[in-house]
């Protein structure tokens, strides 16, 4: 069983930004684990065994291997930013395929940041089974949305829209869990509850063009 406090460490850490003042943009030029910019306007960002685009601005890669140079992104961007990372650092960053998250921060209190994570199915369950597990184990708060999605190639996935609140600021996610060679993955895209709608239809575009590496697409 994936372990509650693993999801709950994640949403975290992206609450850390939470708290973050306005800074101003600064041009990301520095590249972490082969992102590359397609139609000038997507990047894609390489995790651990899984990919995904990102609009331009996003950065992340692998927390395994990335999140030194992360953090050296993060102090470019504001200084005072890096320490935020060095909870994380004391974690099992394994557990973590893929980070990533928003560096065109216009607004305070805007956090648009990206997670993947996965398990090893090794209880056999199914898709549904999972699913009830994780709302047993009350990882998913204040649910507002589940329902069943097929995604490319049929792949079937649960969409799951929930949010929360965090020292008065209510933040809101969106998840896609889904079954593929044995393990069980969970994409979560997370934002500032009052940018949620307008960040949506970003959101279902990015999960489009997710890929795991030991298959071919979605």
């Amino acid at each position: 069983m994936l372990k509650t406090k693993k999801i709950k460490l994640i949403s975290c850490f992206l609450l850390l930004f939470i708290s973050v003042i306005f800074w101003q943009t600064l041009p990301v030029t520095a590249k972490i684990n082969q992102v590359e910019t397609i139609n000038n306007k997507w990047e894609i960002i390489t995790g651990n065994e899984v990919s995904l685009s990102l609009p331009s601005g996003y950065i992340g890669g692998n927390p395994a291997q990335d999140l030194d140079d992360l953090t050296t992104k993060l102090e470019q961007i504001n200084p005072s930013l890096a320490h935020r990372l060095q909870p994380i650092k004391q974690q099992d960053l394994n557990s973590i395929n893929l980070l990533a998250f928003n560096t065109n921060i216009d607004k305070i209190n805007l956090i648009d940041n990206v997670n993947i994570v996965s398990q090893e199915n090794q209880d056999k369950l199914s898709l549904a089974q999972y699913i009830s597990q994780q709302n047993k184990n009350q990882i998913f708060a204040n649910i507002k949305l589940s329902e069943k999605i097929t995604l490319k190639d049929n792949l079937m996935a649960e969409k799951i829209i929930a949010d929360y609140t965090q020292e008065n600021i209510i933040v809101k996610q969106l998840y896609y869990i889904l079954e593929k060679s044995g393990k069980f993955w969970t994409v979560t895209y997370t934002t500032n509850a009052d940018q949620f709608e307008q960040n949506l239809p970003m959101f279902e575009q990015s999960i489009t063009t997710l890929k795991l590496s030991n298959f071919v697409g979605l």
